[in-house]
């Protein structure tokens, strides 16, 4: 385990015979830390952290993440937010830069969160008639209660979701002592 001067710890795992590098940058920005009436927002948040960023819109970067022989994804869990990176050693330096605007400098475009919105409530209305998610939620309801875990995603809350809300959540929760990197 190594610390940047930022703070961020780093656990690496170095395996030289492979000319691929795998760095996952996690932060404790999970659906545990959903606001009770914008349930969903961390994993909005993630989804919007790479359609846009550092200047560039959402078919640049991918172009520029493609250029490079890369994969560039965000998810986002019960506890962390992770942005994950997988590129060829010989274009580490490049896709670092593309990683480093995701995680820090996303735009998130109006447009984009629309989309993204109006895909989320098709989502759920198809979910009404699928047993199994009918069965996850209730589930989840029994067994969680009201704790976060034990919330789901509603059509008030992905209508409620904005900009505004992403940027806040991103500001407060994309901050060195709320990180860690992993690389392999």
């Amino acid at each position: 385990i190594s610390t940047l001067s930022s703070g961020i710890p780093v656990y690496l795992m170095e395996k030289h015979n492979v000319p691929i590098v795998q760095i996952l940058l996690q932060v404790n920005s999970g659906n545990i830390y959903d606001p009770d009436d914008r349930v969903g927002l961390a994993a909005f948040t993630a989804s919007m952290l790479d359609e846009g960023a550092g200047g560039m819109n959402t078919l640049q970067l991918a172009d520029a993440v493609d250029f490079l022989g890369a994969n560039l994804s965000t998810s986002s869990g019960r506890y962390t937010t992770t942005v994950s990176l997988n590129v060829p050693v010989s274009k580490l330096k490049d896709a670092i830069q593309l990683m480093a605007d995701v995680a820090l400098r996303p735009s998130f475009p109006e447009e984009e969160l629309k989309r993204m919105k109006a895909r989320s409530l098709t989502s759920l209305l198809q979910e009404r008639d699928s047993p199994n998610a009918i069965a996850r939620a209730a589930y989840s309801k029994v067994i969680y209660g009201d704790h976060p875990f034990g919330r789901r995603t509603d059509e008030a809350s992905i209508k409620s979701i904005s900009v505004g809300d992403l940027k806040a959540f991103h500001a407060k929760h994309f901050v060195s002592r709320n990180a860690k990197f992993i690389v392999v």
